[in-house]
């Protein structure tokens, strides 16, 4: 298992720093959105929102679409930082898919009462877990809308531990970067961990990291990008050795 990290990492440490405009990307559509934000306030709460909304599936479309020439081992130009393409529609699919689930969930924590929070908090961990390949799919994978979020659900079955285990490692850092690690409170950190897996969880975190280290907070935001591309290739192509094999094997047996 530790012997396929290594080779991920290091392969993801040449492709990103081939493809490094992506890390340049990542402030630059920052800014967009704080503009994007400045328009919004004018418009009124419905328009304004829709404003945000267009605007944030815009900069992710683009920024998987560099992410994916960067796992690819394409050296980026200055001209794709403008590309969309066709992932706008794509993300439009999977976010609608996620709406009419999250309408799902508005009736069960209707129906549980004064268990509502538990029932959100449950939610919110599952999401965590089972959707954390969305990223991923949207621009490797086939399939989209609710096929999409089955196959992310296929996929952590198959490859929960291999998967999830470097993930979470990379989320600690991100709560130890922006100062949200708590280990004297390992029930609030573990409630904190669901909220990285939303834009808007992971951006309030990040603006909680000091200035000074938000360039070292963006390069390895990069890297974690690329590795995590290049180590979804490795585990749906069945790449690695035989004792990755027979422990996957193990841990759904």
């Amino acid at each position: 298992m530790f012997t396929v990290y290594r080779d991920v990492a290091r392969r993801a440490l040449q492709r990103g720093a081939r493809a490094w405009l992506a890390a340049v990307a990542i402030p630059i559509y920052a800014l967009v959105l704080v503009g994007a934000a400045l328009v919004a306030q004018g418009l009124g709460s419905i328009l304004g929102g829709i404003v945000m909304l267009i605007a944030a599936t815009a900069c992710l479309a683009s920024y998987l679409s560099l992410v994916a020439d960067a796992v690819a081992g394409t050296k980026l130009k200055l001209a794709d930082l403008k590309r969309v393409g066709p992932r706008f529609w794509d993300i439009w699919s999977v976010s609608f898919a996620l709406f009419i689930l999250s309408l799902g969930l508005s009736v069960l924590m209707g129906a549980a009462g004064p268990r509502a929070k538990f029932v959100a908090a449950g939610a919110q961990l599952l999401a965590a877990v089972f959707l954390n390949v969305i990223p991923e799919l949207l621009y490797l994978g086939r399939n989209r809308s609710f096929a999409l979020l089955k196959e992310s659900f296929d996929f952590i079955q198959v490859n929960a531990f291999v998967w999830l285990f470097p993930n979470l490692l990379f989320a600690l850092v991100l709560l130890k970067a922006s100062g949200l690690l708590t280990l004297s409170q390992p029930g609030l950190m573990v409630s904190r961990l669901p909220g990285l897996l939303s834009p808007g969880g992971f951006f309030t975190t990040l603006t909680a990291v000091p200035v000074w280290a938000l360039p070292l907070l963006i390069v390895f935001i990069h890297f974690v990008m690329v590795f995590r591309g290049l180590l979804f290739q490795a585990l749906g192509e069945g790449e690695g050795n035989a004792r990755l094999l027979e422990f996957k094997r193990k841990m759904n047996s």
